[in-house]
């Protein structure tokens, strides 16, 4: 008896398998012979990134043809991939900077801020010099506003509109007898 018709395995294209369990993103990045890229593979790394799911993003190579220019239900990213650890999905670096300049700019600031949030500056330099590599302009933007002490959505958001207002904002700042807050604004007011 095959692992197909066992139910371990399905058919999902020629010659390619997938457990029962696999993403629809990683199935539909097989119709493809593409990898899930840009905001769908940051999805698959376990981020809530705004926008339709229903969407895939894939990264296809450059030299590829638009074969598929009919196919509905994915967004084509043309670019030489960077694999990650599954080999149908491209590696965090490659898909926040695909998405960094995919999405419009203050959701860029906030899917940034949520996947360097925790990390090294090393790796935030890295994904910063990879959005560059794709938008020298939308890099230099987002290597002023995006910081990795902001741990929410809401708190971004917070922090970009008071600094177009202005204002001195510092996220994740610790006050003596007081402790970490979120945002510190010109010294003085804890938001």
């Amino acid at each position: 008896m095959s692992l197909v018709d066992s139910g371990l395995l399905e058919q999902i294209g020629r010659g390619c398998y997938a457990q029962p369990s696999a993403s629809l993103a990683v199935r539909k990045a097989v119709e493809l012979n593409a990898a899930v890229s840009c905001v769908s593979a940051l999805r698959e790394y376990g981020y809530d990134i705004p926008g339709d799911a229903a969407v895939i993003h894939c990264s296809v190579p450059r030299k590829r043809g638009s074969s598929h220019a009919g196919v509905t239900g994915y967004r084509r990213h043309f670019e030489d991939g960077d694999a990650g650890a599954h080999p149908r999905i491209v590696s965090l670096v490659a898909a926040a900077a695909r998405a960094a300049v995919c999405l419009e700019y203050d959701a860029a600031v906030v899917t940034l801020d949520r996947v360097v949030h925790g990390r090294s500056a090393e790796f935030r330099s890295d994904l910063l010099t990879a959005v560059s590599l794709l938008s020298r302009s939308r890099g230099a933007a987002l290597a002023i506003d995006v910081d990795g002490r902001s741990r929410s959505k809401i708190e971004t958001g917070a922090r970009l509109a008071l600094r177009r207002a202005g204002l001195r904002v510092e996220p994740g700042m610790v006050v003596p007898g007081v402790g970490e807050v979120d945002l510190l604004v010109e010294g003085v007011l804890i938001l």
